[in-house]
C-alpha cells in the first residue's frame, strides 16, 4: 500500500507494536499500511460517514485483513470500547476545532493512551492550546508537503501540559526548537508570513476601529517569522 506523503509521515510516527485507532479513516489506506508493514498488530478504523467507510471495509475484506482491522461506523471516539486497549489515537485530515471537540467531549483515558497523532487542516493553534490545558505535552512536530500544500503533524503524550505563548501556538514549540535547516519549515514559514501580512493589511484598511491587542498579535507573529527566516 503506497501512501501519500501526509499519510506516510503519520504512519512513520506510529510506534511499533501499538494498537491504533484511526478516527476519520476515510478509505482505510492508513490502517491497511500499518498492518501490512507490521507496524501495528491491530487497528480500529472509524469514520462518521458510511460512504467512505464502505470503501474502507471493501479494501480490508479484499486483502483478508478483517481479523487485524476492525472497521466501525461512529462519531469520534465513541467507536472505541474498553476492551480495545488502544494505545495510539490518530485524528487527521479534519479541522482543529473538530479535533478538540472529539478529545474534549469523548473522554480520552490518559492511563491507556500513549500517543496522540494529530493533523489539523486548520486552527492548529487551537489544538496546541487544548493539549497544553488538558495534560498532554507535545513531544514532536513534523511538516510534510503535497504539491503546494503544507501539513503540520503533532505528536503528544500524557504529561504536564505546557503554557505556550502566541508564537509557539501558531508556529509550533517543537518546530521552533529544531535547529536543522528543514526546507519544509522554511516553506511553511514563508507561507504563513504572506498570510499574516495580508491579515495586517486588511486590518489597516478596515473602516472599523482596530483592536490594539488583535493588531499587536499579528505584528508579533510577523516579526518572529521574519527573525526565524533570517536565521535559516
Amino acid at each position: 500500500m503506497k501512501l501519500t506523503p501526509r499519510l506516510q509521515t503519520i504512519a512513520d510516527s506510529v510506534p511499533n507494536g501499538c494498537i491504533v485507532a484511526d478516527v476519520g479513516t476515510d478509505h482505510g489506506y492508513l490502517p491497511v499500511y500499518l498492518v501490512e508493514e507490521k507496524i501495528s498488530p491491530y487497528v480500529i478504523a472509524g469514520d462518521v460517514n458510511e460512504k467512505p467507510l464502505e470503501k474502507a471495509r471493501e479494501l480490508v475484506y479484499s486483502l483478508k485483513l478483517q481479523e487485524k482491522i476492525s472497521v466501525r461506523l461512529g462519531d469520534g471516539l465513541h467507536i472505541l470500547e474498553e476492551d480495545d486497549r488502544v494505545e495510539v489515537i490518530i485524528l487527521a485530515g479534519m479541522g482543529g476545532k473538530t479535533i478538540c471537540g472529539i478529545l474534549e467531549h469523548q473522554s480520552v483515558s490518559t492511563a491507556e493512551i500513549k500517543l496522540l497523532i494529530l493533523q489539523p487542516m486548520v486552527d492548529i493553534s487551537m489544538v496546541r492550546r487544548w493539549l497544553g490545558e488538558n495534560d498532554f505535552i507535545i513531544t514532536d512536530e513534523k511538516i510534510t508537503r503535497e504539491g503546494k500544500h503544507f501539513y503540520e503533524i503533532i505528536l503528544a503524550e500524557p504529561g504536564t501540559g505546557e503554557q505556550l505563548d502566541d508564537v509557539q501556538l501558531e508556529l509550533g514549540p517543537r518546530l521552533l526548537e529544531k535547529k536543522v535547516n528543514d526546507p519544509h519549515f522554511r516553506g511553511i514559514l514563508e507561507h504563513k508570513l504572506r498570510k499574516y501580512k495580508i491579515i495586517l493589511e486588511n486590518l489597516k484598511r478596515s473602516r472599523q476601529e482596530i483592536e490594539p491587542q488583535k493588531y499587536n498579535y499579528w505584528v508579533r507573529l510577523v516579526d518572529r517569522i521574519q527573525e526565524e527566516l533570517e536565521c535559516r
